[in-house]
């Protein structure tokens, strides 16, 4: 068995081997270039001397290589070597969600509901992502999930630190949508356990197979092992559970929760969520049922898909898990009876799949009626354009008051708020002992997409104490949700004991938060799935830097190479890893059609601002690390002008005819400093590390 340890490939030095499959070997080794560790994906010799195994080899270079997602494994590069293609793509350092799996599952363990739904609103968003630009994986298994480790290990059996992210990996077998030459018709490919019905019937596929690939997943998460194996059962026989089989019940999770997983597995794929972001949303609906408002009546499971390919297609409605047949009932329809369903070409795509298969190591839509679906609609406004924060950024927070019938009571009301993600604390002073018919509350207020206000009534569902002549509150939101991506105003009120509990009935104050801030919080919270902010910040802004860094280099080695497609392609990266997906300048600047962005959507710029709010913030409020954020705010600043001078070098590269225009204008030079503020930012981020991130305002006097 050979051994390509030692060997230097193009731009690639081999170092020892990771891992071998049915199609190809993987192997550690280093960029030179770059000088940062890679993985090389090498096709077996006797795979080398087929053309249908070499142009899937090829497709999926080509397929993967145009993707730029943070939950999708990166390809850098795709060669061939003494006639043996190989693939040059991004190492990740961690272990299978596989491997994670089995280890949990020996310990009789299961994944936290919180770690479920961050996994599977990660895996959504990059498969949305790859589906959008017609993209079909056909073999989404946890074995193709890489868990990249942050600052902790992952340990077996122990839980998942917060800060590893789910990476996709093995477009082995993807296919472009419709590009049928690449496979035969009736061929199946996949992995059996986890291959939807279409698969097995070998019928034309889309991205709703690997949606239903994704629900094997969840109910593996949830009931410690897939719904259909191979225990007691043939490979084949699986199969046929895939195709004829309801899934085997789980007891132990609510009714939402299971229709979840029952919408996710059904037979036709017109009846599963039509997205991966619908089948992610209902399932963060399903863990948190309490997310719900206080008003609105307990959620069922009901679902409406709408397949993308016919907007207005009449919704059907999908009633709750039915109780599965019992095994002994099950018996009396064997395997054998049902084998010739599957004809020759379940046997044959079987072998095919086996031989191919390798381990190579959201939004709120669902299982809810219209009423449930509309509340929860208000409680996550979608982001206008209208509202992107500038380049210059807000102070922290504005504040508006409006005008309240004087009451006599009031006399001179002040105080303070703190919102840190899912957390806030407020104390609000100069008040008077309300009368015996009336009582203060304090809300949050959001608008929703119809320009109409919604509440959260903080008496209701936090801490609430009201002292002599103040009103101390403290709530924190149980689905770790960030707050300043719901709701942008705090209110006070004095109402009658006979009001409505739902919205304030008398205004004393109205405080509304920095527009800026809310739509800066409302990108990140989408773009990252509602991860915490303050506390994923800094991580967030070293690989946007590190994205940075890396693509104003690839821009100086294109001008040194005399290359200027791809000194453009390049500085169109760095314009766009600068500024996000609601930036001015985000744009296609090579006119290939679509505007890359290698990092992530939020945008270097918009996480500079964000830790510049912070520190602001933390200087406001007079903390005990004042000084400290004093210094970071004032580096913040001076790195946001080098950041600024930065993309307006990548945009006269992006703008120039010629290789020797950008030589004589001394861009090259410009961008090649450049690359030195990845560092500097690096240092600013290590700086930050013991600063308490929070957002802060001051009440004004009315």
């Amino acid at each position: 068995m050979e051994d390509w340890s030692g060997q230097t490939l193009s731009k690639v030095k081999i170092q020892s081997l990771i891992a071998r499959g049915g199609m190809a070997a993987v192997y550690l080794g280093q960029h030179i270039t770059l000088n940062r560790p890679t993985a090389i994906k090498i096709i077996h010799d006797h795979m080398a001397e087929d053309s249908e195994l070499l142009a899937r080899f090829r497709a999926e270079a080509q397929s993967v290589a145009a993707l730029r997602h943070p939950n999708i494994v990166q390809v850098f590069d795709f060669d061939v070597f003494n006639g043996r293609p190989y693939i040059s793509m991004e190492f990740v350092k961690g272990v299978t969600l596989g491997q994670y799996l089995t280890e949990l599952h020996i310990r009789k363990k299961r994944l936290n509901k919180e770690t479920m739904v961050m996994l599977v609103n990660s895996l959504a968003s990059a498969m949305d992502y790859a589906h959008e630009r017609g993209i079909v994986h056909r073999d989404i298994k946890p074995a193709n999930i890489i868990l990249r480790e942050g600052k902790y290990p992952i340990l077996p059996g122990q839980p998942i630190p917060p800060d590893v992210e789910p990476i996709l990996t093995d477009f082995g077998i993807a296919r472009i949508r419709d590009a049928t030459t690449h496979t035969a018709t009736g061929t199946i490919l996949g992995t059996p356990a986890y291959m939807s019905p279409e698969q097995v019937s070998g019928k034309p596929i889309d991205h709703r197979s690997d949606i239903y690939s994704l629900g094997i997943i969840l109910y593996e998460m949830l009931g410690g092992r897939p719904p259909f194996v191979a225990d007691n059962d043939t490979p084949v026989s699986v199969l046929v559970k895939h195709l004829e089989d309801k899934p085997p019940p789980l007891p132990m999770h609510s009714s939402l929760i299971r229709a979840v997983v029952e919408i996710s597995l059904a037979k036709d794929p017109n009846d599963r969520y039509q997205t991966a972001g619908d089948l992610a949303s209902a399932l963060q609906a399903a863990v948190y049922p309490e997310s719900l408002p206080a008003s609105a009546p307990s959620p069922t499971p009901i679902h409406m898909p709408t397949p993308i390919s016919e907007p207005e297609r009449e919704t059907k409605i999908q009633t709750p898990v039915e109780k599965a047949v019992p095994p002994e009932a099950d018996k009396t329809k064997s395997t054998r009876s049902r084998l010739p369903l599957l004809g020759l070409f379940g046997l044959i795509g079987l072998l095919i799949a086996v031989f191919f298969g390798t381990d190579l190591s959201g939004r709120f839509r669902a299982l809810l009626t219209p009423n449930e679906e509309q509340a929860l609609q208000k409680s996550r406004p979608t982001i206008e354009p209208s509202s992107v924060p500038a380049v210059e950024g807000p102070t922290p927070f504005s504040t508006e008051q409006i005008a309240a019938t004087p009451l006599p009571i009031i006399t001179n009301i002040s105080g303070s708020i703190t919102v840190r993600d899912n957390s806030l604390q407020a104390q609000i002073l100069g008040l008077e002992p309300a009368p015996a018919d009336k009582v203060y509350r304090a809300w949050l207020a959001g608008i929703d997409e119809e320009n109409q206000n919604f509440y959260l009534n903080l008496n209701d569902v936090g801490a609430f104490g009201l002292s002599e002549n103040s009103i101390t509150i403290g709530y924190t939101d149980l689905r770790n949700a960030n707050l300043l991506a719901i709701y942008d105003t705090f209110v006070l009120s004095l109402d009658s004991l006979e009001d409505d509990a739902s919205q304030p009935a008398n205004e004393l104050q109205r405080i509304r938060f920095d527009a800026d801030l809310v739509a800066r919080a409302r990108l990140a919270d989408d773009v990252k799935r509602g991860a915490p902010i303050s506390e994923n910040l800094l991580d967030w802004l070293n690989r946007q830097a590190q994205h940075f860094g890396d693509h104003a280099n690839n821009a100086v080695n294109s001008i040194a190479d005399d290359n200027l497609p791809g000194a453009i392609l390049h500085a169109e990266h760095t314009i766009n890893i600068i500024e996000g997906r609601e930036g001015e300048l985000f744009d296609d600047w090579n006119g290939n059609g679509r505007a890359d962005n290698p990092g992530d959507a939020v945008g270097l710029m918009e996480y500079l601002l964000f830790l510049k709010g912070y520190t602001e913030s933390v200087i406001q409020s007079q903390a005990v690390d004042e000084k400290l954020a004093l210094t970071i705010r004032d580096e913040t600043d001076r790195i946001i002008e080098l950041i600024i001078d930065a993309r307006e070098t990548a945009r006269q590269i992006v703008l120039a005819d010629t290789i020797d225009l950008l030589r004589n204008l001394g861009l090259d030079q410009e961008i090649k400093t450049a690359i030195g503020y990845r560092d500097e930012i690096n240092k600013l981020a290590q700086q930050a590390q013991s600063l308490d991130f929070f957002f802060f305002l001051l009440v004004p006097e009315p």
